[in-house]
């Protein structure tokens, strides 16, 4: 669908970044600086403020490259362009809680429970916050 959109506006420069996102997405692999991750990194260049690009490569630099000094500029983006991202609050509060910062993990963690429909999450992220 994406790709049909640019067909018709290939001038909308927000179509193509999220085109580059999921190409990105796609050559994600184990390891710093893999394709996909030089993809979403020149994308920033061009796009600082690509919410979805930052969120992307944060979280993979977490999860699969287990970089956490990395990840943070990323999420703490994430939160300052969208103050309710339920999903970057929660891994900001895990990145903290994983480097030894118990004060912001529970902060992020308080801040995902304050924004959070569901219940069972909201419970979930109450002890996360607690055990913080």
């Amino acid at each position: 669908m994406l790709a049909e959109a640019h067909l018709a506006a290939p001038e909308n420069t927000e179509l193509t970044d999220y085109l580059e996102i999921v190409e990105a997405k796609n050559n994600l692999k184990k390891g710093l600086n893999d394709t996909g991750e030089m993809m979403l990194k020149n994308l920033l260049r061009r796009s600082p403020n690509n919410l979805h690009a930052h969120f992307i490569l944060g979280t993979h630099l977490f999860w699969a490259d287990n970089e956490s000094t990395m990840v943070i500029p990323h999420l703490e983006t994430c939160v300052r362009l969208h103050p309710n991202f339920l999903r970057a609050w929660g891994c900001l509060g895990a990145i903290y809680k994983k480097m030894g910062n118990g004060q912001l993990a529970q902060m992020a963690f308080q801040k995902y429970v304050t924004i959070e429909t569901n219940q069972g999450m909201k419970e979930f992220f109450e002890k996360q916050a607690k055990a913080s």
